[in-house]
C-alpha cells in the first residue's frame, strides 16, 4: 500500500476588475506567469518535497507602465526562485528585481517612473518563506483564524505606498519584509493584491475560505465577492493549501 505524501494544492486568478481599463497586476504560480484576464482559476498540486514559488506584483497606480513593472518584477523573481527560500538570499533577490526595473528605465526613458509592489511565497519541505514590498499581502489561515503575515508599506490616511520596486531613476534602498515558518497540514496561505483587501475585510475573506473545501472554489468565490463589492481595482489572488494526500 502506498503511503500518503504531503502536498500543496494551489489556485490562482488575476483580472482588471470592473473599473480599470487594463490589468497592471502580474502573478506567477506553479511556474506559470498570469497576466491580463485569467478568471478561470489555474489549479495545481505539488509534492511538499518539491520547491514551489508564488509571486504577485501590483503596478503602482499613477505611474507610467505599471503593467510592465509588475511583469518584469514577477519574471525576475520567478527566474531567481531558488534564492527565495532563505531570508538573506530572498532579500538579495528582491533587490535584484528592483535593479532590473531601474535598468529598464535607463534603457527605455519612456518607462521612467514605473513602479510596483511585490509579495511572494517560497515553499519547500513544509517550510514557507514569504516576503513583500508595498501593500500586496500574504496571509496565513490556521484553525484559530486568518493572520496577515506580511507588513504593509502604506500610509493609512492617503493610502500612499511607502516603498515599492522602481519608481524613479535614483536607486533607493529596498527593505523587504521577510518571514519563515513551518506549515502544518490543513493550513492555507493567501497572496493577494489590494484589489481584494480594499474590497473585503479580513473577516469576510476568512469566512469565504472556510466555506469552500476546494482551493479553486475558494479563489473563485473570493474573486466574485471582490467584484460584487465594486471591483474598483485589479484583483490577483493565489491560494495555497497544505494537505496530506496522494499526487
Amino acid at each position: 500500500m502506498s503511503t500518503p505524501r504531503h502536498r500543496f494544492e494551489f489556485a490562482a486568478v488575476t483580472t482588471r476588475g470592473l473599473q480599470r481599463r487594463r490589468n497592471e497586476d502580474a502573478l506567477g504560480a506553479g511556474g506559470v506567469l498570469l497576466v491580463d484576464e485569467v478568471t478561470e482559476p489555474l489549479y495545481g498540486a505539488i509534492d511538499a518535497e518539491d520547491a514551489a514559488v508564488f509571486v504577485l506584483a501590483d503596478g503602482v497606480s499613477g505611474h507610467a507602465h505599471g503593467a510592465l513593472a509588475s511583469r518584469e518584477a514577477v519574471a525576475e523573481l520567478m527566474a531567481d526562485a531558488s534564492s527565495l527560500a532563505e531570508p538573506q538570499t530572498c532579500m538579495d533577490a528582491v533587490r535584484r528585481a528592483n535593479l532590473r526595473l531601474h535598468e529598464t528605465m535607463m534603457r527605455q526613458p519612456e518607462t521612467i517612473g514605473m513602479a510596483t509592489t511585490v509579495a511572494g511565497l517560497s515553499l519547500h519541505d513544509r517550510v514557507a518563506c514569504w516576503f513583500n514590498v508595498g501593500d500586496s499581502r500574504v496571509y496565513r489561515m490556521r484553525p484559530e483564524g486568518l493572520e496577515q503575515i506580511s507588513v504593509d508599506d502604506r500610509q493609512a490616511r492617503s493610502h500612499g505606498i511607502l516603498q515599492s520596486l522602481g519608481g524613479q531613476l535614483a536607486i533607493l534602498p529596498i527593505r523587504p519584509h521577510i518571514g519563515c515558518a513551518t506549515i502544518k497540514p490543513g493550513e492555507i496561505l493567501l497572496l493577494c493584491t489590494d484589489g481584494l483587501t480594499d474590497m473585503l475585510p479580513d473577516m469576510r475573506i476568512a469566512a469565504i475560505i472556510a466555506e469552500e473545501r476546494q482551493v479553486t472554489d475558494a479563489v473563485a468565490a473570493l474573486l466574485q465577492a471582490a467584484l460584487d463589492a465594486g471591483g474598483t481595482d485589479n484583483v490577483s489572488i493565489a491560494l495555497v493549501k497544505s494537505a496530506p494526500g496522494m499526487l
